[in-house]
């Protein structure tokens, strides 16, 4: 008994070879922006996990502490009260910093002409214009 296998049609294999191109040129773009986030983000995040964990003055030895770090700031006495600055500062300034900007929106949004709208969007990218003299 023959087992019969149909060959693939030739635009399906044209199909592939574009999508293994298109993956060959998404790794060429994305690849420095990956680069970059682990250099500068993963890296020092990872850096910094690990010498939570650790007594280190900068320049010495390391020294495994294991969780006396953590333990240490939970009984300090102004640990609360940083807390609670932060709580607050992050509650004030959020609120406010928000319907501040709706505002300016708005206000900008609502004059007539669109003259000072233009202006703002365009002054974002001035630097990048170069003179037209």
């Amino acid at each position: 008994m023959a087992i019969l296998t149909e060959a693939r049609p030739r635009a399906a294999r044209r199909a592939k070879g574009i999508r293994n191109r298109d993956g060959w040129w998404a790794a060429f773009f994305l690849g420095p922006q990956l680069t970059l986030l682990a250099v500068f983000l993963l890296f020092p995040l990872g850096f910094a996990v690990v010498l939570a964990f650790m007594r280190w003055d900068g320049l010495g030895q390391k020294e495994w502490v294991g969780l006396d770090n953590f333990a240490a700031q939970l009984s300090d006495p102004e640990f609360g009260a940083a807390v609670w600055n932060t709580v607050k500062l992050a509650l004030l300034t959020a609120p406010f910093g928000l319907a501040l900007a709706l505002l300016i929106a708005v206000a900008l949004n609502s004059v007539k002409g669109g003259g000072s709208t233009a202006c703002c969007t365009s002054c974002r990218w001035s630097p990048a214009r170069s003179p037209s003299r």
